[in-house]
């Protein structure tokens, strides 16, 4: 079907979305936040990063500092969404816009693998988790975790 997703149709994205394999992230586990925020060193050391998107700070980035290692900068750099999805390759990009596109007018997550090429410029693949921050009824942030697969 058409619309913000292009070829990926529901069908398609419902697979994606819903049977997750075993062994990664559940989908359930970005609804308990809270729980995340009390043990997020643990995260952080089996290599799991927590980022947030703010759409009403002109796509405004929160990064830890595990997610700045898996883009290969300093975890002191200010980094803007554009510099980021910079470094996406152009397959992963493509899937990755269409995928929040919909997120936000759709108010779901997704899960996304893709391909990015870091600072050092060796390509590698990570998996991101994103939900959507409602409030009001509208998406004001996307926010979620990603790891290097």
């Amino acid at each position: 079907t058409g619309g913000p997703m292009g070829e990926l149709n529901k069908t398609t994205f419902q697979k994606l979305y819903f049977q997750e394999p075993a062994g990664r992230f559940g989908l359930g586990h970005i609804l308990g936040v809270a729980a995340f925020d009390e043990d997020l060193d643990r995260l952080e050391r089996s290599g799991v990063g927590r980022w947030r998107c703010d759409l009403t700070r002109n796509d405004e980035l929160t990064w830890t500092s595990r997610v700045y290692e898996i883009f290969g900068l300093p975890s002191a750099a200010r980094v803007t969404r554009e510099e980021a999805v910079a470094r996406y390759r152009e397959h992963s990009l493509g899937v990755l816009e269409r995928l929040r596109t919909y997120a936000i007018n759709r108010k779901c997550g997704f899960i996304l693998d893709a391909e990015i090429h870091p600072q050092d410029d060796r390509s590698h693949w990570i998996r991101i988790l994103a939900a959507p921050v409602v409030e009001n009824g509208r998406v004001v942030a996307l926010h979620g975790f990603k790891r290097v697969l």
